[in-house]
């Protein structure tokens, strides 16, 4: 007879929507769960210490502003520029090793939205915590790195990702282009 599994899959159907509470169902009045900062992901807009430049332009390229000029060391791939659009950060920018993995990352925001410190690491846990920056070193894949916040009043203009050698001193808190 087969009326006995389209009954079994009725009665599965009923136990697993029952199943949901009321309280399991975000409401509207509850705060959400935030994306994680800058200092848990040690990402900017998925750009990361270690990742290559192929992906980095895989994951920035739909992002870019197709009207802004490239930059000569672009063609050479140890340095992309990205001017962007619709995003909070004005632009960013990726250095690469001889490997082409990324080095260091550096990303203005846009002049209207300074961020918040605290928006960007856990205070509590930064090297350096002073109204012109904030700075915290993190470890990811066993790629040690220095993420310094630039800014003024604890809100930062300006973020920098700079992977490290934690056997050498401190690397320097500024970013400095070449």
């Amino acid at each position: 007879m087969k009326i006995q599994p389209a009954l079994s899959l009725i009665c599965v159907t009923l136990f697993v929507v029952g199943s949901v509470r009321a309280e399991d169902t975000p409401r509207a009045d509850q705060p959400q769960p935030s994306a994680p900062t800058v200092e848990q992901s040690g990402e900017i807009l998925g750009l990361r210490i270690g990742m290559t430049m192929k992906e980095a332009r895989e994951k920035m390229n739909p992002l870019r502003d197709p009207e802004a000029l490239r930059d000569e060391r672009e063609k050479l791939g140890t340095r992309i520029y990205w001017k962007l659009l619709e995003t909070e950060y004005d632009w960013v920018m990726a250095w690469a090793n001889r490997d082409g993995k990324i080095t260091r990352l550096r990303a203005v925001f846009r002049p209207d939205k300074p961020k918040p410190f605290s928006e960007i690491g856990d205070l509590s846990r930064a090297v350096t915590n002073a109204p012109h920056a904030a700075a915290w070193n993190a470890t990811r894949d066993n790629i040690h790195f220095r993420i310094t916040a630039f800014g003024t009043e604890s809100r930062a203009v300006r973020i920098s990702i700079l992977a490290f050698d934690p056997t050498l001193p401190d690397p320097p808190e500024t970013d400095d282009s070449e």
